[in-house]
Order: C-alpha cells, then sequence, then structure tokens
C-alpha cells in the first residue's frame, strides 16, 4: 500500500514493468533528479569537510528518466563525482557463487524432452534449496498457489498450523520438526489426505538428493541450523513424509558417480555474501562503522510502521490541521488499486446517470464512493475514484486516492450515525457551506463550494451483530450539486439504495474475480467504534434520515480488490 513506487507480487518481469512505470510517474514530476544506468564504478567516502556529508564517484551512462539513451550519447559513458547528504546503498544480495543463478531462468520445473529419468543433486539447507527440492519433485509446482491447493477445505488443521507459526516464531520454542509429527497424529485424516494429494503429484522424471552439512534431516527445523520460512519447513516435511526425496551428507563428489548426475543437474544454493556488497563499496572508514556481522540485522513485521502521507504531506490528522488550503486537496494520499478505483468509477456514474434522468439541470453535479480504510491506528474514508459527472476543468488533478478522517463532514457523519445523511430541503448555500464548516470539514481538506446548494451521503454499512473490523461501515456514497431547486426525494432515494444495494450484494457474492483478489486490510482492534449523533446545531442545514435504510452487506466485508498475479486454484466440488 506504498502511496509512491508500489508494487504487487507476481512474475520477476511483470514486477519490474511495475516499478518502471511507477519510476516514470515520480520522476516526471522532479526535474532535478538525474539517471545513470549501467554503473561499471562507484564508490562512497565521507566528505573531506568534516560536515557529514558524502563524496561520491562513480562511472555510468547518463540517461533520460524514462531510461532511454539521451540524444547522441547512445552508450557513452562518464566519470562523474558530486557530494550528497544521504546515500542509500540498492546494492542487492550479490551474485551467487553456483553455476546457476537462483535469479535467472532455467528447466528445473520442467519435464525434460529426451530423458525418462534424471538425477539431481541440491546441495544447500536455505529457502533457496528447499524452493528447488520442491520444484524438481512436485509437478506443476508454484509457490503462489500450492498451498491453496494442498490445503482447501481443511480449516481447523490450517487454523493450528496458523497457532504453530507465531508460536515458533517467539524464542526457545520446541523443535518444529516434533510438532508437525504431533500435527500428523492429531488430524489424522487430513493429514492422509495431504500426503495423498502429494504423492499423486511427485514427478516421475526426476531423482532429487538434497545434500546437508547436518547430521539427520529434522535439524533442520532447529532455528538455529537453518533459516527456512514456516511454509518452506511445511512443505517439505510433507514432501519427506511422502519419500519425495533423499536426505544425505555423502561427498558431492561421491552422489555424482552413485547417481550419475550429469552436468547441470548440480544445484548449488550455498547463499550470498550481502555485507561484500556494501564493503566494496564503502570507504574503509564507513566500512568500520558498520556492525560486527557486516549488515544491519532486523526483523521485519508484517504491519505498517509508516504514520501515512509522504513527501513533505503530514500523515496523521493531528498535522492536517497545518496544511494550506492548495495542498489540501492531496491530503492524504494513499495506494489505491486500480480494480477499487474501477468498481468506485462504475458505481458512481451509475449513480450520478439514474440521478441525471431525473433532474436535467446541467450545473455541477459530482458523486463518488469512499471505502474504509486502516493505516496505522486510524480509520480513514479513501476517495475510490475521481467524480462522475465533474464539470471542472479538465485537466485538473485527480483526487482518487486522497483520504478523510471518518468524523470530518458529511461522509464523517454518515459514518458516524450509521444513516443517511442529506442536506434539508431548502438551505441556503451559505448556511450549508457553514454548516460543513462546523463539521470541520476544513481540518483536513480544502473548503467546500460555496455555489454546492445540496449533499448526500449515503453509507454502506456490514451486518450489525458481526464487525469483521472495529467498523460496521464499508464506505459512504458522497453527492453534491450546485443545480438551483436541486433535490432527492425519499422515492429517488430508495431507488438508489436498490441500486447500491444490488452493487453491494454482487461484489459480496465473491472474495474475487480469477486474478482480482479481496484481500481484507489488517485490523488494529476487535472493538466497533462508538456511534456518533447529528450534532444538534447544524440540524437545520443536515439531517439523519431514519425512514430508509442504509444498503448493507449480508456478511462481514471489505473492499480491498487488487489484481495479484497469484492465480487462485480452481477446483470443481
Amino acid at each position: 500500500m506504498l502511496p509512491v513506487m508500489n508494487w504487487t507480487a507476481a512474475r520477476a518481469s511483470d514486477v519490474v514493468v511495475q516499478v518502471l512505470t511507477e519510476w516514470a510517474r515520480v520522476s516526471e514530476r522532479q526535474s532535478h533528479v538525474k539517471l545513470y544506468c549501467n554503473a561499471r564504478h562507484l564508490h562512497v567516502d565521507e566528505h573531506q569537510s568534516g560536515l557529514g556529508r558524502f563524496h561520491v564517484e562513480w562511472i555510468g551512462e547518463r540517461r533520460e528518466l524514462n531510461g532511454t539513451a539521451r540524444t547522441n550519447r547512445t552508450g557513452a559513458s562518464e566519470g562523474k563525482s558530486s557530494d550528497f547528504d544521504l546515500v542509500v546503498l540498492a546494492v542487492g544480495f550479490g551474485v551467487e557463487a553456483g553455476a546457476s543463478s537462483y535469479w535467472r531462468n532455467e528447466t528445473l520445473a520442467q519435464p525434460s524432452l529426451f530423458h525418462p529419468r534424471r538425477s539431481y543433486i541440491v546441495s544447500g539447507q536455505g529457502d533457496g534449496a528447499m524452493i528447488d527440492v520442491l520444484r524438481l519433485c512436485i509437478s506443476q509446482y508454484r509457490q503462489d498457489r500450492i498451498l491453496e491447493e494442498l490445503f482447501a477445505g481443511k480449516i481447523a488443521l490450517v487454523e493450528h498450523l496458523k497457532t504453530l507459526e507465531t508460536e515458533h516464531q517467539r524464542p526457545g520454542h520446541r523443535d518444529l520438526f516434533e510438532d508437525f509429527e504431533v500435527v500428523s497424529s492429531t488430524f489424522v485424516a487430513e493429514f492422509e489426505d495431504l500426503l495423498t494429494q502429494l504423492r499423486n503429484r511427485l514427478r516421475r522424471d526426476t531423482t532429487v538428493i538434497l545434500h546437508l552439512l547436518v547430521e539427520k534431516f529434522s535439524q533442520l527445523f532447529r532455528p538455529e541450523t537453518a533459516k527456512i520460512s514456516f511454509q518452506n519447513k511445511l512443505l517439505i516435511y510433507l514432501l519427506y513424509r511422502c519419500g519425495g526425496f533423499i536426505p544425505t551428507t555423502v561427498s558431492e563428489d561421491q552422489l555424482k558417480i552413485e547417481h550419475n548426475v550429469q552436468d547441470g543437474q548440480m544445484v548449488e544454493r550455498h547463499g550470498v555474501k550481502p555485507a561484500d556488497q556494501l564493503k566494496r563499496i564503502l570507504s574503509e572508514p564507513l566500512r568500520n562503522g558498520l556492525p560486527a556481522n557486516g549488515a544491519a540485522t532486523h526483523t521485519q513485521i508484517d504491519r505498517p510502521l509508516w504514520e501515512g502521507g509522504y513527501f513533505g504531506y503530514p500523515g496523521p490528522k493531528r498535522l492536517a490541521g497545518s496544511l494550506p488550503a492548495d495542498l489540501k486537496r492531496e491530503w492524504r494520499k494513499e495506494y489505491l488499486p486500480d480494480a477499487i478505483s474501477l468498481l468506485g468509477t462504475t458505481l458512481s456514474s451509475a449513480i450520478a446517470g439514474a440521478i441525471r434522468a431525473v433532474h436535467l439541470d446541467q450545473n455541477r453535479l459530482r458523486v463518488t464512493l469512499h471505502r474504509t480504510v486502516i493505516i496505522q491506528d486510524e480509520e480513514l474514508l479513501q476517495q475510490t475514484c475521481d467524480y462522475a459527472t465533474d464539470f471542472e476543468a479538465k485537466g485538473s488533478q485527480s483526487t482518487a486516492g486522497r483520504t478523510f478522517p471518518n468524523d470530518i463532514a458529511t461522509i464523517g457523519m454518515a459514518y458516524g450515525t450509521r444513516r443517511i445523511i442529506r442536506s434539508v430541503r431548502g438551505v441556503s448555500a451559505v448556511r450549508l457551506h457553514a454548516a460543513t464548516a462546523e463539521m470541520n470539514l476544513e481540518s483536513a481538506s480544502r473548503p467546500m463550494s460555496q455555489d454546492v446548494k445540496f449533499v448526500l451521503a449515503i453509507p454502506l454499512l456490514e451486518p450489525e451483530d458481526h464487525y469483521s473490523l472495529q467498523t460496521p461501515v464499508i464506505g459512504v456514497v458522497y453527492v453534491d450539486s450546485e443545480a438551483d431547486d436541486f433535490y432527492v426525494e425519499d422515492e429517488e432515494l430508495r431507488s438508489l439504495i436498490v441500486l447500491i444495494q444490488r452493487f453491494l450484494s454482487e461484489i459480496e457474492k465473491r472474495d474475487g474475480f480469477n486474478r482480482i483478489r479481496n484481500q481484507p486490510l489488517s485490523s488494529v482492534t476487535n472493538l466497533p467504534s462508538a456511534r456518533r449523533e447529528i450534532h444538534p446545531g447544524i440540524a437545520d442545514a443536515f439531517e439523519a434520515i431514519r425512514s430508509i435504510d442504509p444498503p448493507r452487506s449480508a456478511r462481514p466485508f471489505q473492499m480491498n480488490f487488487d489484481y495479484s498475479d497469484f492465480a487462485p486454484h480452481q477446483s470443481e466440488g
């Protein structure tokens, strides 16, 4: 959910395209950025002034920001040096010492076209080695699909394994191999079904030998012996139970002879030395400042730590009020999946069309959908698309993606009251503008146009008795108009509710559309937010409608559809 340089999991080539596309979007607005490619030399030293700045020298090809060669300088390199306040070294892990790099295409997972059976040796005891064993042993193996294919329908077993994974993240926990053995004897039927599925998918064209440094296979499951992810430990354990490969400590030379392993069938996964990547670039004083192990050690967690906002735009609500009005148009944009934007555009344009069919006044009418999104400990409403039927000048900056606190303005009132909010019939534009300001709109957004004469906000609700997050509000539809005597009557409002309810019911029927998946956002608390009532001081401008219920989902539902190359496993029955 990064607002810039964002990407989603996919094949490496597709990730490259995503990152380059994001780079183009960011760099085109930064005239001071210079791009060099194919660096042949790079060295970072402390600045001679001793003021804490860095001096960098390099040889590389100056390119246009889109990566293309500059005019009349194709292939030309130049040596440069300059001073910088901050240097980010994104030098990668380095290249493996083995014959075939993990990061290059090869044919290990493909069946042979010429030989009925071949023997492979995989040397190593990390994630790379485990994945290669799995690819060589299991037909049609995909890291993104294998768990869903094997564990579909095994709900109790999956929940137990999730608990086991959490426990093993704590220091001092017992051997994971023993825990897997207990699982196999506790969930007997499910476990046997797992092994049956896996045996049926064992490749018949390979014999795989896993060469280890530890004395026995079960030692791989001790944290002090091998650093392997929980998923790969689980899969390699299942494969072991199926007898799918041969673990051994016999020397590689002897194994090659015994199993007739040909050139190209020896896979070495002995890791890389990332610290060397840093040391070869840094001067001696800077190298001496590295931690003793050569690289900073840290543990990543699976929840965001940033407070939202970026590049000078404060994120938290407490800071938003300090922004000038022209910047509040951008406060605060967060990552918006294209799939969500498409859904928001579809619903907003349908509502706008339904309203236009009744109210033909061509003065400005705006319709958009906000979804509930949680960043850190804040519940926010995010605009999912640009306004439908917005008659502002073309080329105006997009407002899709910006977020609002859930307690300001009309959408915040709809969010808090869980009721449809509508401006009172006949209220003047002046009073409407003043009442909106009283609802703290300007604390995180520009003032509302003084020409707006009608406002409507319709919340989309989850079931009353079961909240999947701390908020029972899925999103809020917002409508405003500058037309004279514009008003959505109760009967027209009921028609809009039917339209929105049908939209909501259809998209909640399934968790995705093939490669567009709906992934619920992580929650920060299980307590629902308290219901708020409309403030009496603005009752002359806004009303909370109680005679018409808002649209509601049939089950706990969040709107976070996004594209993923991780295609779901499709099975019958």
